[in-house]
């Protein structure tokens, strides 16, 4: 414990009164190089997919004798494509080379690094909403399923409601 409240001192105010605290690791080396490999995958990973995808679209395009329907389909599929495959740069990348700088310049933010944690929890249930947003298929059948539920409890709230109000103007 002193060689933590040694090496970040304004840790002293976050520490509860009992003075128990669970430490990771003492040396940040170990996890900032995994935070800089995993920087270097997620964004690797996104834009080699986009620039395959955007590459191999065009040379179909080039070699196919396709509508111009086709063509605007194609255009709308690749733009949700690229927001759905930016998204992790956005989600992840942010928060993770915040937590990197941060702490090879020895930098301590309890409430930012608090934040940046929060952020990257979020990172399934913010792909799955962007999805369900940019894809059109997605968005339909979700808007089936969930609204006409929605619309089906309300109608019968309704109907319920008044047969009550009938009922108890007649009594």
């Amino acid at each position: 414990m002193d060689e933590v409240l040694k090496t970040t001192p304004e840790i002293q105010e976050y520490i509860l009164s009992d003075g128990k605290m669970f430490v990771l690791s003492t040396d940040f080396h170990e996890f900032f190089w995994t935070l800089v490999i995993m920087i270097g995958l997620v964004t690797g990973t996104s834009v080699t997919f986009a620039r395959i995808l955007y590459r191999n679209m065009k040379e179909r395009s080039r070699l196919l004798n396709m509508s111009p329907q086709m063509v605007q389909v194609q255009k709308i599929f690749f733009r949700a494509v690229c927001i759905q495959t930016s998204m992790p740069i956005l989600i992840l990348i942010l928060p993770i080379s915040y937590l990197a700088i941060s702490m090879f310049s020895g930098y301590f933010n309890q409430a930012a690094n608090n934040l940046c944690f929060i952020i990257t929890a979020f990172h399934g249930l913010l792909s799955t909403a962007i999805m369900i947003t940019v894809h059109k298929p997605y968005r339909d059948f979700c808007y089936t399923v969930f609204c006409r539920r929605i619309h089906r409890i309300v109608l019968y709230t309704e109907s319920k409601m008044s047969m009550i109000s009938r009922t108890s103007s007649t009594l």
